[in-house]
């Protein structure tokens, strides 16, 4: 069973406080929530896909 996504953003935002981290987005379809140490969305930048 999965939980539903009320559920994993409320036990989201107790880690996060816990660990002094902020909540910085989530996604309903994929219930997944994104904290971070910062308050602000810092875009994360990939490595370029090697050629073949």
């Amino acid at each position: 069973n999965m939980p539903r996504h009320e559920e994993v953003v409320a036990f989201a935002r107790r880690l996060a406080e816990e660990l002094g981290y902020y909540v910085l987005d989530d996604s309903l379809p994929s219930r997944v929530v994104l904290l971070g140490r910062s308050p602000e969305k810092k875009p994360i930048r990939l490595p370029p896909k090697p050629s073949l």
